[in-house]
């Protein structure tokens, strides 16, 4: 599933982003209040794999800003483990591609949540 996204994603034409991440974010809103955990984490593990792939691609900035609204879309569904990764990889996102909307998409509650599992495995590590 992630390399045939990452394909999917690389491969549209200009004309045809808009449609696509349309599409794929009413599919996600529609199925994300009705998958399982395995499910979720396919996703999330499906949309990281491309958004991670696409840090060094010159990409415009539009299909950036809609792959970072897919993830935001899906980040209220998130576990804490989930979410850590998340504000990790936009962090990177940010350094590499210097965006300002890369982390403004995070919500005060999850930045709160990332938080809280960065100190739990800081502590974790610690002991």
């Amino acid at each position: 599933m992630c390399r045939i996204t990452w394909r999917v994603f690389n491969a549209l034409p200009n004309d045809l982003e808009y449609d696509y991440f349309n599409s794929y974010k009413k599919a996600l809103e529609e199925i994300s209040t009705k998958w399982n955990e395995k499910q979720s984490e396919r996703v999330f593990n499906a949309l990281m794999f491309v958004s991670k792939h696409s840090i060094n691609t010159k990409n415009d900035e539009y299909k950036d800003r809609r792959l970072v609204g897919l993830l935001e879309l899906i980040s209220t569904k998130l576990n804490d483990k989930q979410l850590y990764l998340l504000v990790i990889h936009l962090l990177e996102r940010a350094k590499k591609k210097c965006k300002w909307y890369e982390l403004s998409k995070i919500s005060e509650d999850m930045w709160k949540r990332a938080t809280i599992c960065l100190f739990y495995k800081c502590d974790y590590l610690n002991s």
